[in-house]
């Protein structure tokens, strides 16, 4: 285990049973119940996609919007009843406009590939305690990777695989407890905890769906039986939000269109 990943490990077990820490670790941690928040951006997004006019006539490009949409970094549950938070999937929510057709995406179980925080101020993340001053924060950069293949769609009307990466950044803040000064002498130490908040990322996706229709040829080999998309995303942490309903209600104009909570939230 990297020192970055011992010291978030030691940070576990002082913060105490009720409450999992939201840190970037592994899941090799001392045994404290708690749930996990899930993490929900607020998801923008343009490009292309290829799309079918007149009923099968032709197909054609046109412009791909999302200015409603929500992203959801799930925790996984094994590593949560250890009692630290990390993230393995992810689902993405979004009111789409696909030319002039609206569309109310919804898919789960896409895989964080990766999600990693590093940059000039790592040294300091990593001895926070001797290098940061209660009530200081520093800034780290981050990476985000978001994969699935053949991923239905939650209306069960498309099947889409979908590869998204992005860059953004963290802040690492160490909380300070009311009267205390200085740097902190040890990890429990009134105060003293690593408070992990993600901001913004930018990025690019590129996937392909069902064939819209099959009047086109290829000149590659062996054309594939599909359709492509493309284009620049945008996604910002909102810290108030943390639940899949949150990500329903943020794509979705206040509504949860998938799921469990969907006839209790229509009432």
């Amino acid at each position: 285990m990297s020192k970055l990943m011992i010291v978030a490990a030691a940070a576990a077990m002082t913060i105490g049973a009720n409450a999992a820490v939201f840190a970037p670790i592994d899941c090799d941690t001392p045994d404290i119940e708690a749930p996990c928040p899930v993490m929900v951006f607020k998801l923008t997004a343009s490009g292309k996609a290829t799309v079918d006019m007149g009923e099968g006539a032709y197909k054609t490009v046109k412009n791909l919007k999302i200015s409603k949409g929500a992203l959801a970094l799930l925790p996984n549950e094994d590593c949560a009843a250890e009692g630290l938070c990390c993230y393995d999937t992810a689902s993405v929510y979004a009111t789409l406009k696909l030319g002039s057709e609206t569309v109310y995406l919804g898919l789960n179980d896409l895989e964080i590939n990766k999600w990693s925080v590093f940059g000039k101020n790592f040294e300091k993340a990593k001895n926070y305690l001797t290098m940061i001053k209660p009530g200081k924060s520093v800034k780290l950069e981050s990476d985000l990777f978001i994969s699935g293949e053949d991923v239905d769609t939650l209306d069960g009307e498309d099947t889409v695989s979908l590869w998204a990466a992005a860059f953004g950044e963290f802040t690492l803040k160490v909380s300070k407890a009311k009267g205390t000064s200085g740097y902190c002498v040890n990890d429990s130490d009134a105060g003293c905890d690593p408070i992990w908040t993600p901001k913004t990322y930018n990025g690019w996706f590129v996937g392909h769906r069902n064939l819209v229709n099959d009047w086109y040829s290829c000149f590659n080999c062996e054309c594939g039986e599909w359709d492509i998309f493309g284009g620049t995303w945008k996604a910002v942490y909102q810290s108030k939000l943390a639940s899949d309903a949150d990500a329903q209600k943020l794509a979705f104009n206040k509504k949860v269109l998938f799921g469990e909570d969907l006839e209790e939230d229509e009432d």
